[in-house]
């Protein structure tokens, strides 16, 4: 149970990257089905394609969300082959969980889904829901509404689900208790040490031994090729880069779209409301604007006390009760009718009846807050890049066919390429075939390695990074790979050697010592000399007992003490511990939290096993194709 998390760290990074991955919501996994050829399909899942492309993007945008914000980021600890394998299979389990949640009951509601939106903090101003940050959060993240929406609720839907496979791993309490004791429970060791240091006296070493390792392990020796590259990047910023702006244009748009800029003009209005019934006669439609033409007389001849009149007459009960105050708002949030009054009126006027679908309305404006727009100078870059964004798409296709042509036709230099579009240059030192990092993907770096390159001195071909961007690089200098020789290696292979049959003699005059203090008598084990000081160990609080050795002190049978255990421990040895005793099971006040943060942990891991069997019989039960593994993907 314990060991459930550790061992399935693979399914369960998984799981978590589903949670992180974008979402196909924002574009349809569907809508990448028709790209590429059968060879840049990495997957099928129930005959939807998972492509080299989509691949790709979703990658490049998990890598850009975890460098936000990390000045020490290391992409290399991202873009390892079990990494992007990784990262493949959470899109496998992304679209089998949008298969199977489509056809959920599961499925968020829109009432959920409107209050989500309405109370995010980031889409209101003074508590009340802002429709225009709606808009330029929208706006900003280059998404309609409806995908934004779409995804919203997807992750509800999936959170739903999760959380409903999780409960099913509950247990009865004195179980749970019971399994956490357990967990809790010290227990007392001493160690006995046989190191390999101790038997390499008796190593004996033949010079065949030496010669065949050397001959079975080339890889060891043999020094791998490395090259001193350049390259350039033209990505979609450094197309939008060459696109001239006028100063005009940049002004037209800040003038025209001020509302984009900062929280736009806000009104602040009392009301009494006078409602229309939905299916209501001439006469009652008659009858209501004769009762809210008494209320407006009354109004004008006591204006300073609309708030007690709001409350004694208005008919809308959340604003009634408060004197009729409504807050502030902005354009778009209000019926039009209401709107456009609330907006031509001055601060502190009154004016009615104002009509609208809900009834006839008597409004007060209380306050008006000015537009709060951010000067030019803040938002030039913004407006610059909005400009652009809708010819650079096009540009882009064109610069890309001219990148491709120039770095082919003017092969022994990246300088007309980098002139032409405005490129930097960058260069790497010491780079080998798999030297993979955010740029030099492994389609890039088996370019680089080709003849015509290293020794023609030719410029690679363009190749596609994904997330529209295209890379060309050349060599500067290159290292061919080279092997050690025999003479020079074999001292490091005979000490190589020596460890490996040290630490075997380690091993086998440990089981023995293991074997005869197990059957002596329990005067003979208590007595045994070579163990170090006695420990108080847990699993929560190991010490500096080594993780391998801690599994087999607490899988010991410890109804009779001392108890012996044996672990190999590799090139540090073998070592024999010795259980002289075994905490009590009565937990002190001071250590209640522990214990319920134990059985919390003991339910996670029971959840987590039920769910790692509910996404196996999903596999299971659907028609999954891995065709090709995510490690010739690119970043």
């Amino acid at each position: 149970m314990f060991e459930y998390i550790r061992t399935h760290q693979k399914l369960m990074m998984v799981l978590l990257l589903v949670l992180i991955v974008p979402p196909f919501a924002l574009f349809g996994i569907q809508g990448y089905s028709h790209f590429g050829s059968s060879a840049d399909v990495l997957a099928k899942v129930e005959g939807q394609k998972i492509t080299q492309q989509l691949f790709d993007q979703q990658f490049h945008a998990r890598l850009e969300g975890l460098r936000q914000g990390r000045a020490d980021f290391d992409v290399s600890r991202y873009t390892t082959p079990a990494a992007r394998q990784q990262f493949l299979d959470s899109l496998i389990y992304r679209a089998l969980m949008d298969r199977h949640l489509s056809k959920s009951y599961l499925m968020a509601s829109d009432a959920w889904l409107q209050n989500q939106i309405a109370s995010k903090p980031d889409f209101q101003t003074d508590g009340h829901f802002d429709a225009e940050k709606y808009k330029f959060f929208l706006a900003s993240q280059g998404m309609s509404s409806a995908a934004y929406e779409a995804d919203l609720r997807y992750r509800q839907t999936l959170t739903s689900y999760t959380n409903l496979i999780l409960k099913t791993g509950s247990l009865p309490t004195t179980v749970a208790q019971r399994l956490a004791m357990l967990k809790l429970q010290e227990r007392q060791v001493e160690a006995l040490w046989l190191s390999p240091s101790a038997f390499t006296d008796q190593v004996k070493l033949e010079d065949a031994a030496v010669q065949k390792y050397y001959d079975d392990n080339p890889q060891k020796f043999t020094t791998p090729a490395r090259a001193d590259i350049e390259y350039v990047v033209l990505d979609q910023a450094a197309v939008a880069a060459q696109i001239p702006l006028k100063e005009e244009e940049i002004a037209a748009f800040y003038n025209q779209n001020q509302s984009k800029f900062g929280p736009p003009e806000e009104r602040r209005a009392s009301h009494i409301l006078i409602t229309i019934p939905a299916a209501a006669t001439p006469e009652d439609k008659a009858k209501a604007r004769a009762k809210a033409e008494s209320v407006l007389a009354k109004v004008k001849a006591a204006p300073k006390d609309f708030a007690n009149l709001a409350k004694q007459y208005s008919e809308d009960i959340g604003s009634g009760a408060a004197g009729g105050d409504v807050g502030f708002f902005s354009r778009d949030m209000m019926a039009k009718p209401f709107e456009d009054a609330a907006f031509s009126m001055k601060e502190g006027e009154i004016k009615g009846l104002v009509e609208s679908q809900f009834g006839f309305h008597i409004i007060k404006l209380t306050a008006i807050k000015a537009p709060q727009i951010k000067p030019l100078s803040e938002v030039r870059a913004q407006i610059e890049t909005e400009l652009r964004k809708g010819e650079v798409t096009r540009r882009y296709l064109e610069a890309a066919e001219t990148f491709k042509n120039m770095v082919y036709e003017q092969a022994d230099s990246l300088q007309p390429v980098a002139t032409r579009f405005g490129l930097k240059i960058q260069s790497q030192s010491g780079v080998g075939p798999e030297s993979v990092s955010e740029h030099l993907n492994e389609k890039l770096l088996k370019a680089l390695f080709t003849e015509d390159v290293l020794k023609q001195h030719h410029n690679t071909e363009a190749i596609e990074l994904g997330n529209s961007a295209l890379i060309a690089a050349r060599v500067v200098n290159y290292t061919p790979s080279s092997k050690r020789s025999l003479e020079n290696a074999q001292n490091e292979i005979r000490a190589t050697l020596t460890l490996i049959e040290a630490q075997k003699l380690a091993v086998k005059a440990g089981e023995e010592k293991l074997a005869a203090l197990r059957k002596g008598d329990a005067k003979e084990q208590t007595s045994a000399t070579g163990f170090g000081d006695k420990v108080w160990v847990s699993r929560p609080q190991p010490k500096d007992v080594d993780e391998r050795a801690m599994r087999e002190i607490f899988k010991a049978d410890t109804r009779q003490l001392p108890a012996f255990v044996g672990v190999d421990l590799g090139s540090r040895g073998y070592a024999i511990y010795r259980i002289g005793a075994v905490g009590t099971t009565q937990l002190p006040e001071d250590k209640k939290a522990i214990l319920e943060e134990s059985i919390q942990g003991v339910g996670m891991a029971l959840g987590g096993a039920q769910q790692t069997a509910a996404y196996e019989v999903l596999k299971a039960r659907s028609n999954v194709q891995l065709l090709h593994p995510a490690a010739v993907a690119t970043e």
